[in-house]
C-alpha cells in the first residue's frame, strides 16, 4: 500500500545522514538573535563571528557567516548611513577651505599634462 507522499519524505528525511552543511546552517539559526544584536549595536560582522568561534557557539568559516548574514532578511540588517557633510565649500574649522576646481577651456584636456618648459611664476 502507497503512504501519502509527506508521510514518504518524513521517512526519507529520518533515514539521511546530516550533512556538515545542514548543522552549520541549524547552528547559525541557533545564534541568529545575537548575530542580528551584535550587527545593529554596531559591531563588524568578523567581531560578532569571532566571538562565536571562540565561545564554540559556531565552528564554522568567516565565508560561510558572511553567506548566512546576507540571507538575513534586509530590514533586520543594520545599513550605514554616512554623516552629512554640510557646506561641500568648507571643512573642519582650523582647516584650510576646498579650493574651487578649476573650469576647463574647450579643447583642453583634464589630468596633468607635461610640460617640459617650466613657467617663470611656477619657479621659486
Amino acid at each position: 500500500m502507497v503512504k501519502n507522499y509527506p508521510e514518504e519524505l518524513a521517512n526519507w528525511v529520518r533515514k539521511k545522514p546530516t550533512t556538515r552543511r545542514d548543522r552549520n546552517l541549524a547552528a547559525f539559526l541557533a545564534v541568529r538573535s545575537d548575530v542580528l544584536a551584535g550587527l545593529q549595536a554596531g559591531y563588524q560582522a568578523k567581531t560578532v563571528w569571532r566571538n562565536l568561534i571562540d565561545e564554540g557557539r559556531v565552528a564554522f568559516g568567516y565565508g560561510t557567516f558572511l553567506r548566512y548574514v546576507k540571507m538575513l532578511p534586509e530590514s533586520a540588517t543594520p545599513t550605514l548611513v554616512a554623516p552629512p557633510l554640510g557646506d561641500p565649500k568648507t571643512v573642519a574649522a582650523g582647516a584650510e577651505p576646498i579650493r574651487e576646481t578649476a573650469q576647463l577651456k574647450p579643447g583642453q584636456q583634464a589630468g596633468f599634462v607635461f610640460n617640459p618648459v617650466p613657467r617663470k611664476e611656477d619657479l621659486l
